[in-house]
């Protein structure tokens, strides 16, 4: 699937890094010259576009071009409340969710705009304290015990299934997340294009086991206050005994890709 027409283009560059203000003022003079608008996501400038903030690029443009690391890919992703594509450049880290390298700028605006590329979609995470709705996760939600000490309980509301278990923390993670924390502690990888959730337990004190869960609503409770940490970037307080309910999300994220390979996460990590 690609989108019928491309007519406006969002630039974003990682923050301080030159590089990267370089490559994008190079894509914005392609996509000029090939008679598309385009407009610079602050704080990066150029001279013949317009620049917008990065909250305000939602609904705006056909397309996003994200020149970064995946830090830069999370920052952007979280903004969107629509399905806007995003084209990821790598520029530094590892860049495990990036498409392309910078090397061939040309080619990749034509093949942009002939529409020569593929749709990857991904499952996102929306969740809610109370009637508080923090902003969706393309990797996950993680549940981190406020207190240093002590060992909490956390009751987990899988539908009709409830499981009270004491552990010291939790991760739902989207099968895009899988690759992250989550696996780090020794979950499994999940293919990307996989609707599920994975909920991760830390330390439990019964051994419970990671789980792989259809998409229904997730609501979980702690008896101590938690910190809720989306993506490892945003971070909301939850009170003892108040509700989360982390459910997916109504709008996928979509990736332009140039090849429709499966498990492109676990080759970039370096298991081919």
């Amino acid at each position: 699937m690609a989108i019928t027409k491309i007519r406006r283009i969002g630039i974003v560059a990682k923050t301080g890094v030159t590089e990267a203000n370089k490559l994008a003022s190079n894509f914005i003079d392609i996509f000029l010259a090939m008679k598309r608008d385009v407009i610079a996501v602050a704080p990066l400038t150029h001279k013949l576009v317009e620049t917008l903030p990065l909250d305000n690029i939602d609904g705006k443009v056909d397309i996003i071009v994200v020149i970064g690391g995946d830090g830069t890919i999370l920052r952007t992703m979280r903004v969107l409340e629509s399905s806007t594509p995003i084209l990821a450049v790598k520029m530094g880290g590892r860049g495990v969710m990036s498409e392309i390298e910078p090397n061939d700028l040309q080619n990749i605006a034509v093949k942009i705009i002939e529409g020569s590329y593929f749709i990857d979609r991904r499952m996102r995470l929306v969740t809610n304290i109370s009637s508080k709705t923090l902003p969706p996760a393309l990797n996950e939600v993680f549940i981190r015990r406020a207190p240093p000490t002590g060992t909490p309980t956390y009751t987990i509301s899988l539908g009709k299934l409830t499981i009270q278990q004491r552990m010291d923390e939790l991760i739902i993670s989207t099968p895009t997340g899988s690759t992250g924390h989550s696996f780090s502690i020794g979950s499994p990888i999940i293919s990307e294009d996989l609707n599920v959730f994975l909920l991760t337990p830390i330390s439990p004190i019964s051994k419970l086991p990671p789980l792989i869960l259809s998409p229904e609503p997730i609501e979980i409770t702690s008896n101590s206050p938690s910190h809720i940490i989306v993506d490892g970037q945003l971070e909301a307080y939850l009170e003892a005994g108040v509700p989360v309910k982390i459910s997916k999300h109504m709008f996928d994220a979509f990736f332009i890709r140039f090849n429709n390979n499966i498990l492109r996460q676990l080759i970039k990590l370096g298991f081919n």
